[in-house]
């Protein structure tokens, strides 16, 4: 029987195959697996030795477990993988994340030796995966410089959901990230540079480290967004680059950090909360328009050795802390002025603003200085910049 006309398939399933074989990104044959024997194949890793670049793979329902033994090159052990890839040019797509499952059936990863994994691309140039879920392994997935483009997954109980080496650009799209694995590390992670990757109305929950980790690669938009449960949101770190859009932050510690050296991160549209604080920025650059902030047990906004900060129309508002912006600027970086004018702090008095903000005028060791305006009461002429005169600030 073939892919098209098996009763399983859902209807979404036959827009994805029109987009596919009418974009002309596959242009080589089609292999169907399933389970119950009408397939070409029933094993997936046999109809992945069987592929050649371009082809599409359709998976039938079922849970797909066999792992296979593979050494990768600086591996001196062999890892289990369900599914290595070994052509650079592949699409897979399944019946729907809620019938076609690629992992182990249960939980057990061993961390120090990175097994298993359930879908491997080590080096290609375009990976296109629809409608399967990916689950309990070390890696969920890896794609390795190619072109990635991911819709309707589900990624759940992976230590690492998703790891993209020197990504090729692509988009990850209605997706959802969950696990149950203490000590999780990451959703999806951005290594070894790459760039031009838009993650799009994706689900991150659970207690991982890492929502999205962009460790050097540019480019990366996050877009309706959900991050609830995740200790830290989005890491922006090694001279990475994020845009941030129309996404919600509930987390364990911070909703996102940019962390040395040279990265830069950008939010726009986005509600920011975390238990220890919403932003954390260190030697980066950080800009913020029309966003919310909500601070946690340390303070709303830390800047550590970081380069001047750009916010406005934001909501800054203080949590449990004494504070809503804690500046620590050592000499060595010399002095810095963080442009935080219009913005509402949760109060039209200047003197409590000013008790909010934790910088030079507190600590003269402190080497960075925080301009503030406030949406209500509004400045006089010009001198709003000037601390020495925060009197005139208001009528």
């Amino acid at each position: 029987m073939s892919f098209l006309f098996h009763r399983y398939r859902p209807a979404w399933i036959l827009a994805c195959l029109l987009v596919v074989f009418g974009c002309g990104l596959a242009q080589g044959r089609t292999i169907t697996v399933e389970r119950d024997g009408t397939g070409e194949y029933i094993i997936l890793q046999e109809a992945l030795n069987a592929a050649a670049d371009g082809d599409t793979i359709l998976i039938g329902p079922g849970e797909y477990t066999e792992m296979y033994k593979v050494q990768y090159p600086g591996y001196p052990w062999e890892v289990d993988v369900v599914g290595d890839i070994k052509v650079g040019d592949l699409t897979i797509i399944g019946s729907g994340p809620e019938q076609t499952f690629i992992g182990s059936a249960t939980q057990n990863i061993d961390y120090s030796h990175y097994t298993p994994n359930c879908l491997i691309m080590l080096e290609g140039v375009y990976l296109e995966v629809l409608g399967v879920t990916l689950r309990n392994g070390f890696d969920g997935l890896f794609g390795g410089g190619a072109e990635v483009h991911i819709n309707n997954c589900h990624f759940i109980d992976n230590d690492r959901s998703s790891t993209f080496d020197n990504v090729g650009g692509g988009v990850i799209s209605n997706c959802q990230f969950s696990t149950q694995y203490l000590g999780g590390n990451r959703h999806i992670g951005f290594y070894s540079g790459g760039s031009g990757v838009t993650i799009d109305n994706c689900f991150f929950e659970s207690p991982v480290d890492f929502g999205v980790l962009v460790n050097g690669a540019d480019d990366i938009v996050v877009q309706g967004c959900d991050f609830s449960g995740i200790d830290v949101g989005v890491q922006v770190s090694a001279g990475g680059g994020c845009r941030i859009s129309s996404s919600n932050f509930d987390c364990l510690k911070y909703a996102v950090t940019v962390t040395p050296v040279a990265a830069r991160c950008e939010i726009l549209d986005c509600e920011l909360s975390g238990g220890w604080a919403a932003a954390a920025v260190a030697n980066a650059v950080f800009q913020a328009t029309q966003s919310v902030f909500i601070g946690g047990i340390f303070t709303t906004l830390y800047f550590e050795n970081s380069l001047a900060t750009v916010m406005s129309d934001c909501h800054i508002f203080k949590g449990p802390a004494s504070n809503s912006v804690w500046c620590l600027q050592s000499a060595d970086y010399g002095f810095i002025q963080h442009e935080l004018r219009n913005n509402f702090w949760d109060t039209d008095d200047p003197a409590v603003i000013e008790s909010l903000i934790l910088d030079v005028h507190d600590d003269p060791n402190i080497h960075a200085e925080v301009l503030f305006e406030p949406f209500a009461g509004g400045p006089v002429g010009k001198e709003n910049a000037s601390w020495g005169n925060l009197k005139a600030m208001w009528r």
